[in-house]
């Protein structure tokens, strides 16, 4: 579904097939004082020289328009409706056929204007215009300047469709509200993994995306679990049945969902128990969550992917598990507000389930804000017999929250990755992507027309990514509409799937023309 270099194949749709859209895209500007060398060769002969200086002038006047901080040629040239390639897609010997013909510069110079497309009938009719044959003018766009801010946003979603796909694990449709978890307290899926966040009708919408970054790509992606209230779900993310992070909503007191369990009764995930460790729940077993999959008998207490290794608060230096139950897990319970736990540095331990060096915690507040805690789990940290902090009161475990406070100071809360339609995303890894192509130039996602085509998919996509709809490559526009069924959105062709400038019309065959 994501470009990579692969394209969704849908059903034809019933809707008219949309007229592709112009493009530009990024070239090396030709100075208006010091024309290119093709430009200049052609200057020298007697035919287009009247056609040239119109076209430079025309150039003048673009990079005249051009904003002063701009330092990016754009190019939006159409061949029958059609894109004209970038320079370094235009075949090998239609440009040296152009370069020898004196067009070459031309053509260049003719995608410099940033404020029009131009629309030619043929390849015969853009090569005869730029050298100065008796040629009707091509017909003029104009491009409405307002929505280049727009257009730029989609040009930067475009590229990261492009150096992503969509993971194969997403938010179950049965925890459905896993998708209004704040973003500030989304658990992390993973190195090489990050949340996309977009807004719809129905609110916010979080999709799973793997990098293509063949130095970060996940040799296994995160698997997305959710428990208690499909419509307030807790968030488990586990990879290789390691808990990488969870968000944990408590369920409402009456709830179907919450099962107090008795301690005498705990299955712990089928885990044996070591000496000196902690099988830790993921939360209190008064209210041991169910899976959201009606078809699933799995709980917190009996989902193994859901555990963490902790260390013994009982031990000489104290450590994990019952500070956790006291100063996180009960006061999340009686509140009925969440809080995210994320595993620092995960390994497997001898229980088969994630031991990470530090848990970082954060927890919602009335007020809507969050407060956060850090807390070591190799055991080696002293909490037991710490010096207590001035104006600290209470026992132990209050001293080690201070403690944990001042950690969380000192190494801020690790938040999740995450993306927003729009943001600027240009890494400097793309060209190891192989099969990486640029984006179509912002003006092609600027220009549209009168009545832009819609089309509704039994799939999620969204603007920026390549699907093809009937056998014709498109580029997603702007989403109107997404339900758990399907999409519906508008769409132009993608212009990298033209080929308008494949051939050029050279001296033969006019003169076969001509006899």
């Amino acid at each position: 579904m994501i470009d990579n270099g692969r394209r969704q194949r849908l059903s034809k749709p019933t809707t008219a097939r949309a007229v592709p859209t112009p493009t530009r895209s990024a070239v090396r500007a030709p100075s208006p004082s010091e024309p290119p060398a093709a430009l200049q060769a052609t200057a020298d002969r007697s035919g287009p020289v009247q056609r040239l200086h119109a076209i430079q002038a025309m150039a003048d006047r673009a990079a005249a328009l051009r904003p002063a901080t701009s330092s990016v040629v754009q190019r939006l040239v159409l061949i029958d409706e059609k894109s004209a390639p970038r320079d370094h897609r235009v075949a090998t010997d239609v440009r040296a056929r152009m370069e020898a013909d004196g067009t070459w510069g031309a053509f260049l110079l003719l995608h410099n204007n940033r404020t029009r497309a131009y629309h030619f009938l043929s390849v015969e009719h853009l090569v005869g215009y730029l050298r100065g044959e008796p040629m009707e003018a091509p017909k003029e766009t104009e491009i409405d300047q307002g929505r280049m801010a727009e257009a730029h946003g989609r040009v930067q979603d475009s590229r990261f469709c492009r150096l992503h796909e969509r993971s194969a694990e997403q938010i179950p449709s049965h925890g459905e509200g896993a998708h209004q978890t704040p973003e500030n307290m989304l658990p992390p899926l993973g190195e090489g993994q990050l949340w996309h966040v977009s807004t719809t009708a129905s609110g916010q919408h979080l999709g799973a995306f793997s990098t293509l970054n063949p130095n970060k790509r996940p040799a296994m992606e995160s698997e997305i679990l959710t428990f208690g209230e499909p419509s307030e779900p807790s968030v488990v993310v586990s990879r290789g049945g390691l808990n990488l992070g969870m968000h944990i909503r408590p369920t409402t007191q009456g709830s179907t969902k919450r099962r107090k369990l008795e301690r005498s009764k705990a299955k712990y995930g089928g885990l044996t128990s070591v000496s000196g460790r902690v099988r830790g729940h993921p939360f209190t077993l008064h209210d041991n969550q169910a899976s959201t999959d009606p078809t699933s008998s799995l709980s917190f207490d009996t989902e193994p992917r859901a555990y963490t290794d902790e260390s013994d608060s009982t031990g000489a230096t104290g450590g994990t598990s019952s500070y956790r139950y006291n100063k996180i897990e009960k006061r999340a319970l009686v509140s009925g507000l969440p809080f995210t736990q994320v595993n620092i540095d995960p390994t497997p331990s001898t229980m088969n389930i994630a031991r990470p060096s530090e848990i970082a915690f954060r927890s919602q507040t009335a007020s809507g804000s969050v407060v956060d805690r850090r807390i070591d789990n190799t055991g080696t940290t002293d909490y037991r017999n710490a010096p207590r902090p001035k104006g600290v009161k209470g026992g132990k475990q209050a001293i080690q929250d201070e403690m944990a406070l001042d950690a969380a100071k000192r190494t801020p809360f690790p938040e999740a990755p995450t993306r927003h339609f729009g943001e600027a995303f240009e890494p400097d890894w793309r060209d190891d992507v192989s099969g990486y192509e640029s984006p179509p130039p912002t003006p092609y996602f600027a220009y549209e027309e009168p009545t832009p085509k819609t089309f509704t998919l039994p799939a999620e996509v969204k603007p920026g990514e390549r699907v093809e709809i009937g056998g014709e490559p498109y580029i997603v526009q702007a989403i109107t509409a997404r339900t758990t069924t399907g999409t519906t959105f508008t769409a132009v062709p993608d212009p990298n799937a033209d080929t308008a400038l494949s051939r050029y019309p050279g001296d033969a065959g006019r003169e076969e023309q001509s006899t």
